[in-house]
């Protein structure tokens, strides 16, 4: 496709139109993320807090599933609408059910691993990103190294 524009040519190609789009979901995400976060800044109880996520959240999984049903697929190789507002009712869900055990009932000790990760993440993406995890898991073995556990879940034959 190409566009003159006062003596300018500009050519777009086919591939720019799907990366936008996926641009595009992302920043709706992160807008949706903003609106939960928002949350917690105007809404001082946790009673209301709780009731607006999981309603924000109904609502974004009602939708997502709708759109899906009219032929939007949840499934495709990029965003679709329906699959960013599944995905963030989810998430909104399962963020309202861990707000709540954590702070509404303080029930902490079983979230240290998610308090873990989320305060050590730059250090949890290099041990993933680096594959370091993996040759960790390959040194558990039962009488043979090629008998470790990556091998007994399947990650490696």
């Amino acid at each position: 496709m190409q566009i003159h524009l006062s003596g300018f040519q500009i050519i777009i190609s086919p591939l720019a139109l799907p990366f936008s789009f996926s641009s595009g979901m992302a920043i709706v995400t992160t807008l949706i993320g903003l609106h939960f976060g928002h949350i917690i800044v105007h809404f001082k109880d946790h009673k209301s807090r709780v009731t607006q996520w999981c309603n924000a959240a109904s609502l974004l999984l009602i939708k997502g599933w709708i759109l899906h049903l009219c032929g939007m697929s949840l499934n495709k190789a990029l965003y679709s609408l329906s699959y960013t507002c599944v995905t963030a009712g989810v998430g909104g869900i399962l963020f309202a059910a861990i707000y709540t055990l954590v702070d509404v009932y303080e029930y902490r000790r079983p979230m240290f691993p998610l308090e873990w990760v989320g305060t050590h993440s730059l250090k949890v993406f290099v041990i993933v990103a680096c594959n370091i995890w993996l040759l960790v898991l390959q040194g558990f073995y039962l009488k043979e190294p090629r008998d470790n556990i990556t091998r007994l879940i399947g990650i490696t034959e």
